[in-house]
């Protein structure tokens, strides 16, 4: 698969907007098979990842040629891809991801603690996350180890529905006492010290499409005003 878009791009018939998408497409299954735990794919989803990833887009033309035949060609390599199954995945994120999450969490806090909060923003390529630990009155910031963000993606994916997307943002809430709360947010703007980038808005979009009412004002006007 990777070596038939590789052809493509070489002879300059697939276009960037084509390679976004599938990119997106290919993002979406990997998760999915990640979640499901078919680890058979896990090879050349990522190969494919590499070679379509959003860094290297800037490799394909702006136009593809024949842009029927290109479609049919790109069906016939997503076919290979495993697809989404969306119903059983929020159950199931919600009840073995989150668990496990607070888990990994908590085990890599000093003993004592009496209430973690754990903060995340996930927007196209950009994910962000702190870990506050209140002990004794006190609450301490820290930033969990990057194996955090494998389960935290998959659990975004987990949680996707068409007509209103997935989480922007979560919080969850951990009790000494093994109690777990999350607070999920669909809409609200993100309070980050980065200015999110117009692509990677699109790429949220893309990624996990919505109905048009659920795409918030905001949303919508960052889009329009580009990265200038």
């Amino acid at each position: 698969m990777a070596g038939e878009i590789l052809r493509l791009r070489d002879t300059r018939q697939l276009s960037k907007t084509l390679a976004r998408e599938l990119s997106s497409l290919i993002y979406q299954r990997g998760m999915h098979a990640a979640h499901s735990g078919d680890f058979r794919l896990t090879a050349p989803i990522r190969q494919l990842e590499d070679e379509v990833g959003h860094q290297k887009q800037s490799g394909f033309p702006d136009i593809q040629v024949d842009p029927v035949q290109v479609q049919a060609r790109i069906a016939g390599i997503a076919d290979g891809i495993p697809l989404p199954s969306r119903e059983s995945e929020v159950v199931e994120g919600q009840t073995n991801l989150l668990p496990s999450i607070a888990h990994a969490l908590a085990g890599g806090v000093a003993p004592g603690w009496q209430f973690l909060r754990f903060e995340v923003w996930s927007i196209g390529d950009v994910m962000s996350y702190e870990l506050f630990t209140v002990r004794d009155g006190e609450e301490d910031r820290s930033l969990p180890g990057i194996a955090i963000y494998e389960p935290l993606d998959v659990l975004k994916t987990a949680c996707y529905a068409p007509e209103s997307g997935t989480w922007l943002s979560l919080t969850m809430h951990i009790t000494s006492s093994g109690k777990l709360d999350v607070d999920y947010n669909f809409d609200s703007r993100p309070e980050l010290d980065i200015d999110v980038s117009t692509d990677d808005y699109e790429l949220e979009l893309r990624r996990f499409p919505r109905a048009i009412p659920s795409v918030p004002a905001w949303w919508q006007e960052r889009i329009a005003r580009g990265n200038a």
